[in-house]
C-alpha cells in the first residue's frame, strides 16, 4: 500500500501479448483515488448448481437443468440460474434455493434481490420478490399478501415441470 508498482498512460503506447496479473491478496487496480475503497481487488466468472428445498428437504425433487452463472466484480455478484424440474418431489414446506456461489454480506440493508425473468408452470404470485437475508447463501423466494405481509413461497406454488429463471446480484461477504 502506498507504493506505486505500475503505472500506464496514453504516451506510452503500451500493448500486452498475454495476461496481466495482480498477484497477491490486497493488492488490486485502484479506480478513482488511492484508499482501499478505490481498490478493485477481486473479479471471477463460473457457474453453480442450485438445489430447490421445501421445508429444507429436497425428497424426489430431479431436474431437466439447474445451472446458474455468475461474475463477482470486487464484492458485487450478479447471477443468473435455470430452474427445470421434471419431478418437485414429495418435501413441503417454505421454498429455498441454495447452494449460491458466495455468502451475503451481513451489511445493514444488504437484502439480495432477484427477478424472475421467466416462468412457466408455476403459480407465481403478484409482487413477487426473491430476496438473500444478511450472511446467508439462501434465496427465499417470496410475495406480498394482500395485506402486505410477506409470504414465503411453497411446494404449492411449484409443480412437476416448472420451469423458470432468475437474476439478481447481491453484496458478498
Amino acid at each position: 500500500n502506498g507504493t506505486t508498482a505500475l503505472t500506464l498512460d496514453a504516451s506510452q503506447n503500451a500493448t500486452f501479448t498475454g495476461d496481466v496479473i495482480i498477484g497477491t491478496s490486497g493488492k488490486g487496480i485502484l479506480l478513482g483515488g488511492t484508499g482501499d475503497a478505490n481498490r478493485l481487488d477481486d473479479y471471477e466468472e463460473g457457474t453453480w448448481i442450485g438445489t430447490i428445498k421445501f421445508g429444507g428437504g429436497n425428497t424426489g425433487i430431479t431436474y431437466l437443468a439447474n445451472i446458474g452463472t455468475y461474475t463477482k466484480v470486487g464484492r458485487m455478484v450478479n447471477y443468473s440460474i435455470r430452474f427445470t424440474l421434471s419431478s418437485k418431489g414429495s418435501s413441503t414446506g417454505e421454498m429455498t434455493i441454495e447452494g449460491m456461489p458466495f455468502t451475503a454480506a451481513n451489511i445493514n440493508g444488504n437484502y439480495g434481490s432477484s427477478v424472475v425473468s421467466f416462468a412457466r408452470n408455476m403459480s407465481l404470485q403478484v409482487n413477487s420478490f426473491f430476496t438473500m437475508d444478511n450472511a446467508s447463501s439462501v434465496i427465499r423466494p417470496r410475495f406480498l399478501s394482500g395485506t402486505g405481509a410477506a409470504s414465503n413461497y411453497t411446494n404449492t406454488q411449484i409443480a412437476n415441470n416448472t420451469d423458470f429463471i432468475i437474476t439478481g446480484s447481491f453484496a458478498a461477504s
